[in-house]
This record gives structure tokens, C-alpha cells and sequence, in this order.
């Protein structure tokens, strides 16, 4: 199994739900992502 590690500054982003679209050569995701302060 292949891992890889992303960071994201999100601090400047307003508080509330986004989706993250992942692609890879053979995989795609969306992950629900909610941002609270």
C-alpha cells in the first residue's frame, strides 16, 4: 500500500463544510471535510 501526506492551511477559510476531491491514476474519492473554530 502506497501512503502520501498533504497539509492545508486553512485558517484563512471561513467555518463550515467542504468536500475534498481526491484523485488518483486509478481511484477517485470526495471526503466531507468540516471546518469549526
Amino acid at each position: 500500500m502506497n501512503t502520501h501526506q498533504e497539509e492545508f492551511n486553512v485558517s484563512e477559510m471561513a467555518n463550515g463544510m467542504y468536500f475534498l476531491k481526491i484523485n488518483t491514476a486509478d481511484k477517485q474519492a470526495t471526503l466531507k471535510v468540516v471546518k469549526v473554530q
